[in-house]
């Protein structure tokens, strides 16, 4: 497997700077390197590839007045030319023209081959940097491909990427789940137990509409305005921290206790779509369903259904995703399905055979179900979902 490692860099004062001087750097050579395409573009019709732009890159580093790209690695500024030529790429595919690399969009630079890696006393040594104090709060294994440092919000990370991974020896029960994802409960599974949704964009919601508040009555770029931004930047990212945190992990409890997992297929750039309409049709409910949009981006379910199906296959199980219709209508006692069996948002009472229970419980047992006639279909392990089995396609 190839995994990343992220590790917290404690670079001093003077290394901050450097890196920073590094990002400048890397920031300029996007923006010239993007213009010269556009400009061969439009006088000759030709494009330019990074190839040829590393070409060029060993004659300006001796051109009088940028001498101070020789400080920078050749990596990291071939990663650059790099960049600029995948922006293309996407643009091709259907993606948007590339932009211009801001100061606080453009965040990180890579070593592209590493070969090798010194790490003492809880320190690092960077190729052309020297070495930095970090946080290993873990080891990592295999080879080691590429190194990225990223600069988020006022600290500074460093993630390691690692090929030939050897994967972990399942050491739970061989023991089939179904997961039914949500927003009272993060994700509920078929055997009743309830994953907490701490909704963590909701419990600093106050903090924010102050922050905000306060942004917006201040001087456009004052210094005020600035430091009120850095807060309001600092709060989000300690969001995303807390959130990416539980999110792995529950995912980690997942993918070490279950050995087969059917996970719902939620189409989630579907769900949060807005309901404004247009002029012509205006839409209805704006405010609820933008409130519920804006609870199921806040509980992160497609980063945590990724995190379990790479988890699921670095421990050797396996993570199927089913179609969820009609999972919360259908009873998963006598499988009869209508709307009437959907008393609450929390009871599911079947009107045919009267069986009763939590709705969203309910719905994982059919999710459970879809998944083990896909492992029956595809593996030919029959209802017996615990056999081991070759393995499936992850979702």
């Amino acid at each position: 497997m190839k995994l990343i490692y992220k590790y917290r860099l404690k670079p001093s004062k003077l290394q901050q700077i450097e890196l920073l001087q590094w990002l400048g750097s890397c920031r300029f050579l996007y923006n010239v390197c993007l213009e010269q395409r556009i400009h061969v573009w439009q006088s000759f019709r030709k494009s330019l590839t990074n190839i040829d732009q590393n070409y060029e890159l060993k004659e300006a580093k001796k051109t009088e007045g940028f001498e101070w790209l020789q400080k920078v690695h050749s990596q990291v500024l071939q990663d650059v030319t790099k960049r600029v030529q995948h922006s293309y790429q996407n643009f091709f595919r259907g993606s948007g023209y590339p932009k211009w690399a801001k100061k606080h969009s453009y965040n990180s630079f890579t070593f592209s081959q590493v070969g090798s890696l010194k790490i003492h006393n809880k320190r690092i040594k960077l190729p052309k940097l020297g070495w930095f104090r970090f946080i290993q709060h873990r080891n990592f294994e295999g080879k080691v491909k590429q190194i990225h440092v990223i600069k988020e919000g006022n600290h500074w990370y460093i993630c390691i990427v690692c090929e030939n991974v050897p994967k972990k020896q399942f050491m739970g029960k061989n023991q089939a789940i179904g997961i039914d994802f949500g927003v009272t409960y993060l994700a509920t599974l078929s055997d009743g137990t309830h994953l907490k949704n701490p909704k963590f964009f909701a419990k600093y919601q106050d903090a924010l509409r102050l922050k905000s508040r306060k942004l917006a009555r201040q001087t456009l770029k004052s210094n005020s305005w600035i430091k009120t931004k850095r807060q309001l930047n600092k709060l989000h990212a300690k969001i995303a921290r807390c959130r990416k945190d539980h999110l792995h992990k529950k995912s980690h409890f997942i993918a070490l206790n279950f050995r087969h997992i059917a996970m719902e297929d939620l189409k989630l750039k579907n769900m949060t779509k807005s309901a404004k309409g247009d002029a012509e049709n205006h839409g209805k409910n704006v405010a609820q369903k933008s409130g519920l949009n804006r609870s199921l981006l806040d509980s992160g379910i497609g980063n945590f259904r990724t995190m379990i199906a790479y988890k699921t296959e670095f421990y050797g199980n396996q993570s199927v995703r089913v179609n969820p219709a009609y999972s919360s209508q259908k009873c998963s006692c006598c499988g009869f399905t209508s709307k009437e069996n959907r008393k609450t948002q929390s009871v599911f009472q079947c009107i045919s055979c009267t069986f009763a229970e939590n709705a969203d419980v309910n719905a994982a047992k059919n999710i459970l179900s879809s998944g083990s006639e896909l492992w029956s279909s595809t593996c030919a392990i029959g209802q017996s979902v615990g056999l081991d089995a070759p393995k499936l396609a992850l979702g």
